[in-house]
């Protein structure tokens, strides 16, 4: 039949839920982008080493073991799907790693173009301390080019990579309609959430140390703590620090919550605080500016690009306890800028973060690729 243009055909090698974090949900919104299977034929190899928060980044010889069993997937995919483009979320340095270099050299055996998706960080250190692996990041990154987060992140990769990377921010599906946020009840105390796995890298340590500055300055407020436990911090470590630090009575601790569940602790909240170490482009603050929050987060990677200083929420250096408090501290006195700085950021959550402007920006990106 002629006239009739054959759709390309895309194979996605990711990480998909379980365990849930920031990179294998925002895999699992691409494969089941309605745009995308229109556009493009797709297939997904996914890539599952962990069904547990605490056994990322462990190595053992199972996952060796099922590693292998990937690598005669991805060869049998691409001999048997063909595809003309592979999309594959790169991690960025240790084990994991010289994994997906394992991987890629699979892939580029078969002379296909690859998409990196860069969604975390470490490469520029990685690069500059280890001759090797500056090698190998060259030899990914050789004839394709990497999607970056933002500007900011873009910079992890200038020292294995000369070229302009391309930028696609993250985008997440609209769940809080405008009569949701309205209902909203006036409380007297003031609610900030933390809403994140117990990572110290994601700053769960600072978040409680800042509360403690607020109850010693006899400010009031609640707290709610949500997220997933895990090898390093337990439920139980929380909960004891804030019965120790005479708390109990200020801070709910929750465990993971998950879709409406978790949307109604997050509407139900006024101040998000996430004083991450690790994050390059958490959708969690993408979630709380839709919630109409205000946010409090750390000065690294993309962060400053999502939040506004002063306009949407503060950032604020990581590890500058001090700093959270006193930003806590101002929004107990003047409720109103919760407000305000609320609304900002889902104005901006708006125009600029929704899952149908990321599906849209990574449709384009795979239609350029594919003529290149």
């Amino acid at each position: 039949m002629t006239g009739v243009k054959e759709k390309r055909k895309v194979l996605f090698c990711v990480q998909l839920p379980p365990p849930v974090h920031g990179t294998s949900v925002m895999n699992q919104f691409l494969t089941q982008s309605r745009l995308l299977q229109d556009s493009f034929v797709l297939r997904v190899l996914p890539l599952q080493f962990n069904r547990s928060l605490k056994k990322i980044r462990t190595v053992s010889l199972k996952k060796m073991a099922i590693a292998l069993v990937y690598a005669f997937r991805l060869v049998r995919e691409m001999m048997q799907f063909a595809p003309d483009l592979v999309y594959y979320t790169l991690a960025p340095h240790g084990a994991a790693f010289y994994r997906d270099v394992m991987y890629t050299c699979i892939i580029k055996m078969f002379n296909k173009k690859i998409l990196f998706h860069l969604h975390g960080e470490g490469i520029f250190g990685k690069a500059r301390k280890n001759r090797l692996g500056r090698k190998l990041y060259q030899f990914v990154f050789h004839k394709n080019t990497p999607i970056c987060l933002s500007e900011s992140s873009s910079r992890d990769i200038r020292e294995v990579f000369p070229g302009k990377p391309h930028i696609v921010h993250n985008g997440i599906p609209q769940t809080v309609s405008e009569g949701m946020l309205l209902d909203k009840k006036k409380r007297r105390k003031t609610r900030i959430l933390f809403l994140s796995n117990l990572k110290p890298d994601k700053g769960i340590r600072e978040f409680l140390q800042s509360l403690v500055l607020l109850k010693q300055k006899t400010l009031d407020f609640e707290a709610v703590i949500i997220g997933g436990e895990t090898r390093q911090i337990s439920f139980e470590d929380i909960r004891r620090f804030v019965s120790d630090a005479g708390l109990a009575d200020r801070i709910e601790v929750k465990g993971p919550l998950y879709g409406q569940a978790k949307f109604r602790e997050l509407i139900r909240s006024d101040i998000l605080v996430l004083p991450t170490r690790n994050d390059n482009f958490p959708c969690v603050v993408l979630e709380a500016m839709e919630s109409r929050l205000a946010v409090i987060s750390s000065n690294r990677a993309s962060i400053p690009e999502i939040i506004d200083h002063g306009r949407t929420g503060f950032i604020v250096e990581p590890g500058d306890i001090s700093a959270i408090a006193d930003h806590l501290q101002y929004f107990i006195f003047h409720p109103e800028e919760i407000s305000r700085m609320g609304w900002e950021g889902r104005k901006k959550f708006l125009n600029h973060y929704t899952i149908e402007i990321f599906e849209r920006n990574m449709k384009n990106l795979f239609s350029r690729e594919l003529r290149e």
